[in-house]
């Protein structure tokens, strides 16, 4: 299935839309950089959301990720800190959700 998406970027805010049949993810917020896909394989729905900066909001298939003066949360769960460089990543694929930063799995602090 063919992913389609349209992006609107206005100095530092972005809204992104992409849908396909099986999956959709929605962006909007103020990010440094971001980047949002959405595929189906195999009857499994994947979509990604991706960004980084000191301050940014997320919401992937019904989750908000958000980055508030470098502090990250999932659903207004603590998971932690992030420097502005970071590279913060949400990813759903069917029921499994992972968040990582740098490249790294995060859990929810406790």
């Amino acid at each position: 299935m063919k992913a389609r998406s349209v992006s609107l970027l206005i100095g530092p805010l972005l809204l992104v839309m992409v849908s396909t049949a099986s999956a959709a993810t929605a962006v909007a917020g103020s990010a440094t950089g971001a980047i949002v896909s959405s595929a189906v394989s195999d009857g499994h729905a994947t979509a990604e959301a991706v960004v980084t900066g000191p301050n940014a909001v997320i919401a992937v298939n019904g989750d908000r990720v958000e980055i508030k003066q470098g502090r990250l949360s999932l659903n207004g769960v603590p998971y932690g800190t992030v420097d502005e460089r970071s590279v913060v990543i949400y990813r759903v694929t069917g029921v499994s959700k992972t968040l990582l930063v740098d490249g790294r799995e995060r859990r929810p602090l406790e």
